[in-house]
């Protein structure tokens, strides 16, 4: 019987438009009691993620 083999280079990447991660980000930090990004706020964020590449690799590089 063959080992499932997992291919972590060759897989489709997501990036969300800013509506989307917003709107998903938004409800997120309602249902744990946080008080959502302000608009102006929340550009800052989504492009610190994209800038970061946090939605190619899955994981935040950033320091602030």
């Amino acid at each position: 019987m063959k080992q499932l083999e997992f291919n972590f280079i060759d897989r489709n990447i997501y990036i969300p438009t800013f509506d989307t991660w917003y709107a998903e980000n938004s409800h997120e930090r309602r249902q744990f009691g946080e008080r959502p990004y302000s608009k102006k706020k929340a550009v800052r964020v989504y492009s610190e993620l994209l800038e970061s590449g946090f939605f190619l690799n899955g994981r935040y590089k950033g320091g602030k």
